[in-house]
């Protein structure tokens, strides 16, 4: 039974690396341990800082394969006080002591990050269509459609199998690719997706459509939840630079409302959103 969260997991590579950096240092040991030490040090706040976790600023590592790092590096440890046989004792049991530790992590540590655990995004915003549901959901439905209202998608291609593949504008020019699943469906009512394990972007989110009241067309809600390619810092740079995520949902269901309602949306810069 897993028992440790990546967040937890995460504090522990930090304190670990940090270990191996001061240690040797502050024991005086030779010049062979202490250029392995932090030669461990160095490999393990490398892959740390790009873990796809909580406690890393840029994204890239799957957590499965920062694990299987980390017990490589634990075995590498613990392996190496062969090498050492001479050097004083606590060194050859601080080394297996170091290995046995990120062993241990690397096997007792979750996978995925829990849910609601990362420095993650959520977004509700909801707009008025003048449009039955139906219409509505079929739009929606059909993933092509989406970069017509969603001014940040550059693409959605089906995948088959209720998959797609979807292609995103990100800060500073940049993009973004991962892809998705629907995960519930309930035809004029629900649409609910979420990306694959492995995407660049993990994200998750739903659509409803709902009868408004009085007969006045559709209420549509839309609920977002993801996380930036750069955590928590890149909120706030998407803040700075105008780009909020509630901002861009809002507009995007401005967008859509415009499309479904006038078969358009207006080019103009600078002028007033249609509400």
């Amino acid at each position: 039974m897993k028992r440790l969260s990546t967040r937890v997991h995460g504090v522990l590579d930090y304190l670990t690396a940090g270990t191996l950096l001061a240690l040797p240092r502050l024991m005086g040991w030779s010049k062979g341990t202490t250029r392995l030490l932090t030669n461990a040090a160095a490999g393990t706040l490398g892959y740390s800082l790009l873990t796809r976790y909580e406690l890393a600023p840029v994204k890239l590592l799957p957590m499965k394969a920062h694990l299987a790092l980390d017990g490589a590096s634990g075995a590498l440890l613990a392996g190496a006080l062969f090498l050492f046989l001479d050097e004083e004792d606590g060194v050859a049991r601080s080394l297996v002591g170091l290995g046995l530790f990120e062993l241990a992590a690397a096997l007792l540590t979750e996978t995925k990050p829990s849910r609601g655990a990362s420095a993650g995004v959520r977004v509700e915003q909801t707009v008025t269509v003048n449009k039955p549901p139906g219409e509505l959901y079929r739009f929606w439905r059909d993933v092509e459609n989406l970069p017509r209202v969603m001014r940040h998608l550059r693409a959605v291609t089906p995948a088959g199998d209720r998959r797609s593949h979807w292609v995103a504008a990100a800060p500073a020019g940049a993009r973004v690719e991962w892809d998705a699943e629907v995960t519930d469906e309930q035809e004029d009512r629900l649409i609910a997706w979420r990306s694959l394990p492995d995407a660049g972007v993990r994200n998750a989110g739903s659509v409803r459509f709902t009868p408004a009241p009085g007969g006045r067309g559709t209420e549509v809600r839309v609920t977002l939840e993801y996380e930036p390619p750069a955590g928590a810092a890149g909120k706030v740079v998407a803040r700075l630079l105008g780009e909020a995520p509630a901002q861009q949902v809002a507009e995007d269901l401005r967008h859509f409302k415009q499309v479904m309602e006038a078969g358009e949306v207006p080019t103009t810069e600078g002028q007033p959103s249609a509400r």
